[in-house]
């Protein structure tokens, strides 16, 4: 079911529009009326300020003339010009002058800048002052800075009187500050605008709050980081006049400035741009009163002409939301407003009733459809967009029919295909089982000849560890047998040396006999007093005579021993020489060995890839045998599901 949505309604739009629509003229015209009155307070602020500004320092002008005046009059005295005129004289006037004048001091100095005569409150010595160094310097009047002097403010104004070009004295007066604060007090700027007074170093003369003239405050020291401000008090001491809109201590404000002549001072003007602003918030007051006014109108006019607009349209609205909800029989009431919204209350009608007429046909038609009779098609006539739905349910019927007739015809070729391949899966399902059990009986050959080889790699190893142990045993014989042959050397170096020793013994036994022969001789020839040498004599030859036989035994032996060693060396050296040759085969085997681990090694690399190469056929073979085996059911569910659609296309009634 289709969802109706609450949207707002006409009238409330209608009404919305008309209050947006007023709203919105008066937010332009309010708008356009503060720029235009923005812009007409600034130029009536600097219309007004530039004036004002140029008026005040004309009057401070004014008011020093007036002070200068006083005291160029005094100079113009004769009595003070004249140098024979007796001190009393001159105090007189001076006197007579500060009566009649508001002077807080007047006297006159000499020409060093020390007390003549004047009033007792008069400095002892001006010749330290700017004032008098000025008068010095230009030999006219001088206007000094104020002066906060015995808790008073003061301006000091001096002259000089001359003869010709001789300083004969200077007059010096003191006036009263209000002289300058009665300028700034009859000043009226606005509600919170004023009026200041700087010298040309930037020092405060005069201002609303004297305690800025007091304390001498620079206005570099109180506008400090306002380096807007500062920039225009540059341009200020440059005698220029103008006016400017900046931001001081953060709020708008205009500042207008102008030199003020006779003195080296300049008039400054503040005025905070919100007093203009008044004039704004008056004019926007007044609009937005007269914009609700208008709106109040408008909504009440709206609601009026909405009224008469909306309920005929919502009558309209409730029809066609009942034709959303698929309500084609509830009539039509056509209303008389003789307008566009009866026009469209009998466009509605001749609509639901064409839909009506267009439903029943279709939903007769579609039924038959759902019955599985592909047979009938509409035959109503549609008009309009509608024809559209008419031929797109005739051709979807009509594809419909054809489509189940190839079905039908595919159905019949499926099942039968169905069946051959599923005859061929369950075959192609056998031979893989076949071949699974093959490469499993090959996986155990291959291991079991791998073992095989593992045991023939052991083998292999151990025979080379015992060709390793017996050639090292043939090195030490070889050595062993070399010590032996230089034993026997040795030991035939010294038969030789142990002949020439026996030669030797024989000699002496020789010599013994022959000696013991002449002692028996000599014994014979002495008596009987050589008989016991006679005996000795006998016992020595006896003696020799075992030494010659003794000699000649161990000759006998020693001939023995050397003929022995001969044999022994001999021996030896063909041992020796076996040895060698046993040595040389027994490397020959190492090296043998060593081509052999090097082949059991290649082999077992090999047998290691045949078997990885035999576990990846036996992988694939397992892949393939539960492919197989999921192909032949997915060949027998296939085989159902197309007996399945061949009885379901059968049910369909469909064209010749």
């Amino acid at each position: 079911m289709l969802e109706i949505r609450k949207y707002k309604s006409i009238k409330a739009k209608i009404i919305t529009t008309a209050i947006a629509g007023v709203l919105c003229v008066a937010v332009f015209t309010t708008g356009v009326m503060m720029y235009n009155i923005g812009t007409l307070t600034n130029t009536l602020a600097q219309d007004l300020l530039r004036p004002l500004t140029k008026i005040s320092s004309q009057t401070v002008e004014g008011n020093i003339h007036i002070l200068a005046d006083r005291i160029i009059s005094l100079c113009d005295r004769a009595t003070l010009k004249d140098v024979n005129a007796t001190l009393e004289e001159k105090q007189e006037i001076l006197t007579t002058t500060t009566s009649g004048i508001e002077f807080v001091w007047l006297s006159l100095y000499t020409p060093d800048g020390k007390f003549y005569c004047g009033t007792e409150n008069s400095p002892q010595s001006i010749d330290s002052t700017t004032l008098f160094q000025g008068m010095q310097q230009t030999g006219n009047l001088m206007v000094n800075d104020v002066e906060y002097t015995d808790n008073q403010l003061q301006i000091v104004i001096g002259s000089p009187i001359k003869a010709g070009d001789e300083v004969l004295y200077y007059v010096v007066g003191s006036y009263k500050y209000d002289v300058l604060n009665d300028v700034l007090s009859n000043l009226h700027i606005g509600y919170s605008g004023y009026a200041a007074i700087i010298n040309q170093n930037g020092v405060i003369m005069a201002h609303p709050d004297t305690s800025f003239v007091e304390n001498k405050t620079n206005v570099s020291e109180l506008y400090a980081g306002n380096e807007e401000l500062l920039n225009l008090f540059q341009d200020m001491y440059t005698g220029e006049t103008n006016i400017k809109q900046l931001k001081i201590n953060g709020k708008e404000q205009f500042v207008a400035y102008t030199p003020v002549r006779g003195a080296n001072w300049y008039m400054v003007l503040f005025l905070p741009h919100d007093e203009f602003k008044a004039i704004q918030l008056s004019c926007i007051i007044g609009n937005v009163f007269v914009a609700v006014i208008c709106c109040v109108i408008a909504a009440i006019i709206a609601t009026y002409f909405s009224s008469k607009i909306s309920h005929p349209i919502r009558e309209v609205k409730e029809r066609i939301q009942k034709l959303a909800t698929g309500d084609i029989t509830s009539p039509v009431e056509v209303l008389q407003t003789n307008d566009e919204t009866q026009e469209l209350s009998v466009a509605l009608q001749e609509t639901v009733k064409d839909i009506s007429t267009y439903i029943i046909e279709l939903r007769e038609v579609l039924l038959s459809v759902a019955k599985k009779d592909l047979t009938k098609n509409v035959e109503e006539d549609f008009v309009g967009d509608f024809v559209v739905l008419k031929e797109s349910t005739n051709f979807i019927i009509n594809s419909l029919s054809d489509m189940i007739k190839e079905i039908q015809s595919a159905a019949n070729t499926l099942s039968s295909a169905a069946i051959g391949v599923s005859s061929d899966a369950r075959s192609v399902q056998v031979a893989s089982e076949e071949q699974a059990d093959s490469i499993e009986k090959l996986i155990e050959e291959s291991n079991e000849i791998s073992q095989s080889i593992m045991t023939v790699d052991e083998n292999a190893k151990d025979t080379k560890d015992l060709t390793t142990r017996v050639e090292q045993k043939l090195e030490e014989g070889v050595a062993h047998m070399k010590e032996l042959l230089k034993a026997m050397d040795n030991i035939r170096n010294s038969e030789e040396e142990i002949s020439k020793t026996t030669k030797f013994m024989e000699d002496i036994a020789f010599q013994t006999n022959i000696l013991a022969i002449n002692a028996s001789i000599e014994a014979a020839r002495a008596g009987e007093a050589g008989k016991g040498f006679s005996v000795v004599a006998n016992e020595v030859r006896n003696l020799a005579a075992k030494s010659s036989d003794f000699a000649k035994y161990t000759a006998d032996i020693i001939k023995s021993s050397a003929t022995a060693i001969d044999t022994g060396v001999k021996v030896a050296n063909e041992t020796s020489v076996s040895m060698n040759d046993i040595a040389v085969m027994s490397q020959e085997i190492t090296d043998i060995t060593d081509k052999l681990l090097v082949s059991v090694e290649s082999e077992m690399v090999a047998l290691e890839n045949i078997a990885y190469a035999v576990e990846s056929i036996s992988n694939i073979a397992s892949k393939n045998l539960h492919i197989s085996k999921e192909s032949a059911n997915s060949v027998d569910e296939l085989t159902q599901q197309a007996l399945t659609l061949q009885k379901m296309v059968e049910e369909f009634h469909t064209k010749m």
